[in-house]
Protein backbone atom coordinates (compact mmCIF):
# COMPACT_ATOMS: atom_id res chain seq x y z
CA UNK A 1 0.00 0.00 0.00
CA UNK A 2 1.13 3.20 -0.73
CA UNK A 3 2.59 5.55 2.41
CA UNK A 4 -0.20 8.36 1.42
CA UNK A 5 -3.06 5.59 2.55
CA UNK A 6 -5.18 6.69 5.17
CA UNK A 7 -5.17 4.47 8.12
CA UNK A 8 -8.37 4.03 8.64
CA UNK A 9 -8.66 2.27 5.14
CA UNK A 10 -5.38 0.02 5.76
CA UNK A 11 -6.63 -3.96 6.52
CA UNK A 12 -7.12 -5.66 9.62
CA UNK A 13 -3.45 -6.60 10.11
CA UNK A 14 -2.15 -3.55 9.65
CA UNK A 15 -3.97 -1.98 11.76
CA UNK A 16 -3.46 -4.36 14.13
CA UNK A 17 0.46 -3.88 13.92
CA UNK A 18 -0.04 0.15 14.62
CA UNK A 19 -2.06 -0.67 17.96
CA UNK A 20 0.61 -3.26 18.75
CA UNK A 21 3.67 -0.37 18.09
CA UNK A 22 1.33 2.26 20.01
CA UNK A 23 0.30 0.15 23.17
CA UNK A 24 4.24 -1.07 23.47
CA UNK A 25 5.40 2.69 23.31
CA UNK A 26 2.50 3.53 26.11
CA UNK A 27 3.63 0.70 28.14
CA UNK A 28 7.23 1.90 27.84
CA UNK A 29 6.57 5.33 28.37
CA UNK A 30 8.41 6.66 31.57
CA UNK A 31 5.58 7.86 33.98
CA UNK A 32 5.32 11.38 35.57
CA UNK A 33 5.32 12.00 39.35
CA UNK A 34 3.61 14.92 38.21
CA UNK A 35 -0.19 14.89 37.36
CA UNK A 36 -0.54 16.23 33.21
CA UNK A 37 -2.57 15.98 30.69
CA UNK A 38 -0.50 16.53 27.43
CA UNK A 39 2.10 13.69 27.50
CA UNK A 40 3.38 11.43 25.36
CA UNK A 41 1.87 8.56 26.68
CA UNK A 42 -1.44 10.22 27.00
CA UNK A 43 -0.98 10.87 22.63
CA UNK A 44 -0.06 6.92 22.53
CA UNK A 45 -3.22 6.19 24.19
CA UNK A 46 -5.13 8.17 21.99
CA UNK A 47 -4.20 6.85 19.05
CA UNK A 48 -4.09 3.66 20.44
CA UNK A 49 -7.58 3.76 21.40
CA UNK A 50 -8.37 5.81 17.60
CA UNK A 51 -6.78 2.62 15.71
CA UNK A 52 -8.60 -0.67 17.86
CA UNK A 53 -11.90 1.38 17.67
CA UNK A 54 -11.69 2.81 13.86
CA UNK A 55 -15.67 3.33 13.48
CA UNK A 56 -15.70 5.83 16.73
CA UNK A 57 -12.41 7.48 15.63
CA UNK A 58 -12.17 11.06 15.43
CA UNK A 59 -11.93 12.99 12.39
CA UNK A 60 -7.88 13.71 13.34
CA UNK A 61 -7.43 9.88 12.81
CA UNK A 62 -9.36 10.18 9.82
CA UNK A 63 -7.08 12.38 8.63
CA UNK A 64 -3.88 10.15 9.17
CA UNK A 65 -1.97 8.42 6.51
CA UNK A 66 0.53 5.39 7.09
CA UNK A 67 3.35 7.79 6.34
CA UNK A 68 2.56 9.70 9.55
CA UNK A 69 1.61 7.14 11.99
CA UNK A 70 4.61 5.13 11.01
CA UNK A 71 6.59 8.61 11.24
CA UNK A 72 4.83 9.29 14.78
CA UNK A 73 5.89 5.78 15.77
CA UNK A 74 9.27 6.27 14.67
CA UNK A 75 9.90 9.70 16.39
CA UNK A 76 8.43 8.35 20.00
CA UNK A 77 10.51 5.60 19.67
CA UNK A 78 13.43 7.45 19.41
CA UNK A 79 12.39 9.62 22.26
CA UNK A 80 11.95 6.62 24.54
CA UNK A 81 15.88 5.48 23.49
CA UNK A 82 17.36 8.77 24.04
CA UNK A 83 18.21 9.42 20.63
CA UNK A 84 18.22 12.84 20.70
CA UNK A 85 20.01 12.67 24.13
CA UNK A 86 22.95 10.92 23.25
CA UNK A 87 23.14 12.79 20.13
CA UNK A 88 23.03 16.37 21.46
CA UNK A 89 24.05 16.57 24.41
CA UNK A 90 23.77 19.26 26.69
CA UNK A 91 26.57 21.52 27.80
CA UNK A 92 27.59 22.64 30.93
CA UNK A 93 27.01 26.32 29.66
CA UNK A 94 23.05 25.29 28.79
CA UNK A 95 22.79 23.66 32.39
CA UNK A 96 24.43 26.42 34.20
CA UNK A 97 23.57 29.91 32.88
CA UNK A 98 25.82 32.57 34.30
CA UNK A 99 22.78 34.64 35.47
CA UNK A 100 21.30 31.48 37.37
CA UNK A 101 23.87 28.47 37.91
CA UNK A 102 21.59 26.83 39.75
CA UNK A 103 17.98 27.63 38.41
CA UNK A 104 17.67 23.75 36.37
CA UNK A 105 19.39 22.04 39.64
CA UNK A 106 16.35 24.14 42.35
CA UNK A 107 13.34 23.85 39.69
CA UNK A 108 14.34 19.68 39.93
CA UNK A 109 14.34 19.98 43.67
CA UNK A 110 10.93 21.78 43.37
CA UNK A 111 9.69 19.30 41.18
CA UNK A 112 10.22 16.55 43.38
CA UNK A 113 9.21 17.82 45.93
CA UNK A 114 5.81 17.78 44.97
CA UNK A 115 5.62 15.09 43.56
CA UNK A 116 5.86 13.56 46.66
CA UNK A 117 4.19 16.38 48.86
CA UNK A 118 1.94 18.02 46.34
CA UNK A 119 0.81 21.79 47.70
CA UNK A 120 -3.04 21.63 48.96
CA UNK A 121 -5.06 23.37 46.78
CA UNK A 122 -5.98 27.34 48.20
CA UNK A 123 -9.00 27.36 50.28
CA UNK A 124 -12.09 29.82 49.78
CA UNK A 125 -10.63 32.70 51.45
CA UNK A 126 -7.46 32.28 50.01
CA UNK A 127 -8.84 32.48 46.58
CA UNK A 128 -11.13 35.65 47.93
CA UNK A 129 -8.40 37.77 49.00
CA UNK A 130 -6.18 36.30 46.05
CA UNK A 131 -8.86 37.59 43.56
CA UNK A 132 -9.78 40.69 45.47
CA UNK A 133 -6.92 42.12 46.15
CA UNK A 134 -6.13 43.02 42.71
Amino acid sequence: MSAHTLVSKLPAPQIRQIYQSLTEIAARWPKDPLPTKATPANATKESTSAVSHPSSSTKTFDALTLEQIEGDIKGFRLLLDNHYKDTNPLTDNLLKPKLGPLFYEDLIQRMDAAAVNPPAPPGFFQRWFRFSSK
